[in-house]
């Protein structure tokens, strides 16, 4: 088991959780990690965790692609729906929140997916549209189906469960009562 202090005040000034979720973060990152021995890319990464302070951001592009990765993507349970990894749009952002049953920072996702990213038009026949091009699209949508599915839950689920006042870290169903009226 690893476990790497949260440094509160820099989560602020570096964005990466709000001022309303600082309450919710944790005092140390916690989690498993199995490993006979290390490697060097291992050991770099645990550096750069340990020694960032969250000064800046980390992001992985895809949070099961390395060992370490994925002992944060899990936490300290070994389930996604409980590690410190949270998707906010194309990639994937450390955070001191614990997943609380979602691995989607909704506001960041639906900011960036719907108002900072731009997809190139792909749409226009003058614009070229290779096979990589066509490949990355999967990506995309199913980044966006991913965002749909967390909202539909939520929505289905919006009076079986309590607002838990975070709504940037939901459980499947958890919305304010101003949201619920929304979804109603």
């Amino acid at each position: 088991m690893r476990s790497y202090r949260s440094y509160k005040e820099n989560l602020l000034k570096s964005n990466v959780v709000t001022k309303d979720q600082l309450s919710q973060c944790v005092d140390e990152i916690r989690f498993k990690f199995d490993a006979g021995g290390l490697t060097r890319e291992q050991v770099m990464m645990l550096d750069i965790i340990a020694n960032n302070h969250w000064e800046r951001p980390i992001y992985f592009s895809s949070p099961r692609a390395s060992k370490v990765g994925d002992a944060l993507y899990k936490g300290l349970d070994g389930s996604a729906r409980n590690g410190y990894v949270k998707q906010n749009g194309m990639a994937f952002e450390l955070t001191a929140l614990v997943a609380q049953g979602t691995i989607i920072n909704r506001e960041k996702m639906y900011n960036n997916m719907m108002n900072n990213y731009y997809y190139g038009e792909m749409n226009n026949p003058d614009v070229l549209t290779d096979y990589y091009t066509r490949r990355h699209t999967v990506q995309y949508r199913s980044h966006f189906l991913r965002l749909g599915r967390d909202y539909a839950i939520t929505a289905a689920n919006a009076d079986r469960y309590p607002s838990s006042g975070n709504d940037s870290i939901l459980l499947p169903g958890q919305l304010s009562d101003a949201q619920k009226a929304d979804y109603r």
